[in-house]
Order: structure tokens, then C-alpha cells, then sequence
């Protein structure tokens, strides 16, 4: 067995710079949603948030409500968007 030494600086440092991103990762997203219109379609959230289909469908499974405005037409209202990322995500 190898022992290994971990300096707290060293790991107080990575969990900090770690969580520093995480942060403001989230800070931006939620900035994000200001830019979008009060209800935005499913391809407009995808492209100005940068997710894919497979992140948004797992929000819907989580309790982001949409809004079904015709057979081929899905939206979200804007405020409903950034209740659920604030609630999901603690931004």
C-alpha cells in the first residue's frame, strides 16, 4: 500500500476553484433565461441555454411545466423556466 498525502490548502484550493464554477455556471444560465422571450419554444431554450434535448426532456421528468400551444408547438413560459432552475439547481 502507497500512502498518500493530501495537503488540506491543496484540497480547500480544488474544492473551492470546483465550486467557484459550478457557481457561475449556474449564475449563467439563469442570466440566460432574461434573454428569452416570456415564452420561448423548446429550440429556443436548447439553443440560448446551449442544452440538448435529452437536458430539457430530463427537466420535464423533474416538474418543469410546458405548455402545449398546438400539435407541433411546445413552450415554456419564461418566469415558469427560471422558478424550476432556481428550485432544481439552488441559483
Amino acid at each position: 500500500m502507497i500512502p498518500v498525502e493530501v495537503s488540506a490548502d491543496g484540497f480547500m484550493e480544488q474544492l473551492l476553484s470546483v465550486a467557484t464554477k459550478e457557481f457561475e455556471k449556474r449564475m449563467k444560465l439563469s442570466t440566460k433565461t432574461y434573454e428569452l422571450s416570456p415564452y420561448p419554444t423548446q429550440a429556443e431554450i436548447k439553443e440560448k441555454l446551449n442544452i440538448g434535448a435529452d437536458k430539457l426532456s430530463q427537466w420535464y421528468a423533474m416538474g418543469l411545466k410546458k405548455q402545449i400551444w398546438s400539435d407541433r408547438q411546445v413552450r415554456v413560459e419564461r418566469s415558469e423556466l427560471q422558478r424550476f432552475l432556481r428550485e432544481n439547481f439552488e441559483i
